[in-house]
């Protein structure tokens, strides 16, 4: 960090305001394959994320000037973004978007069961847990109540924990009342 002029002079605030100022490449280069990353554990497939992360920093490009804090202001987009497209496939498909594997790679064992959350215990799981946010940060980036990310959290997990130990893991539980079988 760039000290204050040790003289009474206007010009050290500047320059320490200046230094801790990123420019929008800056900011790209740095930012762009974690959000990815976040958006990616948040909606299953790497091209909807890359979407999804790149209309973010237009909308932040376009409003550069006026936002005071980039990289918040980046994540929060890459949530919304990723929230608006589990809305937009669950009312273009009538259910729940799943995980569609690409010819690059098959899905992992925790984006199958990610993708059977709701879209808001997705998020709550994937901010406190690969992104370690508290609960404060969470809600206020998901848009609800401090109180309502625990319970986001903990139903979350239960589902995830519910569909690991179930039989031929990522599908349902039987029905029949028996247990889940551990192991092989």
């Amino acid at each position: 960090m760039i000290e204050p002029a040790a003289t009474g002079d206007e010009a050290g605030p500047t320059i320490e305001f200046e230094a801790e100022r990123v420019s929008f490449e800056a900011l790209y280069a740095d930012q762009f394959l974690p959000m990815v990353r976040l958006a990616t554990l948040m909606c299953g497939r790497v091209e909807v994320a890359r979407d999804i992360v790149q209309d973010a920093f237009v909308r932040l490009h376009v409003k550069w000037a006026g936002v005071d804090q980039p990289q918040a202001y980046l994540r929060r987009s890459v949530v919304n973004g990723c929230r608006s497209r589990a809305r937009w496939e669950r009312l273009r498909r009538g259910r729940v978007s799943s995980n569609v594997p690409t010819t690059q790679q098959q899905p992992e064992e925790l984006n199958d069961v990610l993708a059977l959350l709701s879209a808001r215990q997705r998020a709550a799981i994937v901010l406190r847990f690969y992104e370690q946010r508290n609960e404060a940060e969470i809600a206020e980036l998901i848009g609800c109540r401090p109180g309502t990310v625990g319970s986001l959290i903990s139903r979350g997990l239960a589902t995830m924990k519910h569909h690991l130990d179930a039989p031929g893991a990522g599908r349902s539980a039987p029905t029949d009342g028996s247990e889940p079988r551990h192991g092989s």
